[in-house]
């Protein structure tokens, strides 16, 4: 049986490789078969979706707005870069975060990480200052814009999760993420798709 599940593995593995390959924003990131080696672990080629996954549609961004979505790591992981697909850009900037989780919400959880912000595309693609390594556990990846025009992936919902886990928000007067996050709204919409690009796994 534990031969069997390998060629299962290998299997679905190519499967897995050769359509991601083929995938025009896989190829816009820059994702080559080496990094498609990592799915052996279960991950989305070296960049991990968020807990929710899958695109839920197209969500038109507040100015100075935070929307956030829960994110697990299986194990302690180095990540070195955040992305989200924005269909609309162009238009202004873009800052990415990562909020510690505070029992299964990011309200009063401190700002681990954040981004300079950056001019949005699609797909936007920022880089830490210095990669960030987080153990095992949840978390709660944030992003930002300055203007009201841009349109970003949100993730898709999963009734059997539900509240903050489905995707929150919260308002900011200056276009800048708050430290610890504030009180937030939960939004189903308000889940952004941002995937964190994988440097290393270290434990």
């Amino acid at each position: 049986m534990g031969f069997s599940g390998g060629i299962t593995k290998v299997t679905m593995q190519s499967q897995i490789t050769n359509g991601l390959l083929g995938d025009p924003l896989m190829a816009s990131l820059g994702v080559s078969t080496a990094d498609l080696a990592v799915d052996t672990r279960g991950y989305w080629a070296r960049w991990l979706p968020p807990l929710r996954r899958t695109s839920g549609g197209n969500q038109v961004a507040t100015a100075k707005r935070c929307y956030i979505g829960a994110i697990t790591l299986p194990r302690k992981i180095t990540f070195d870069r955040l992305t989200i697909g924005m269909p609309t850009s162009g238009n202004g900037n873009v800052l990415f975060g990562v909020y510690a989780d505070n029992t299964d919400t990011p309200a009063g959880g401190s700002l681990l990480a954040s981004t300079a912000a950056i001019p949005t595309a699609n797909p936007s693609v920022a880089s830490f200052a210095s990669p960030v390594q987080l153990p095992q556990g949840l978390y709660w990846l944030a992003i930002m814009t300055d203007n009201g025009a841009d349109v970003f992936i949100h993730a898709s919902g999963v009734l059997e999760i539900g509240g903050a886990l489905d995707g929150v928000r919260y308002d900011s007067a200056v276009f800048a993420l708050t430290d610890p996050c504030p009180a937030v709204t939960n939004d189903v919409n308000a889940c952004p798709n941002v995937l964190l690009r994988v440097k290393s796994i270290d434990a």
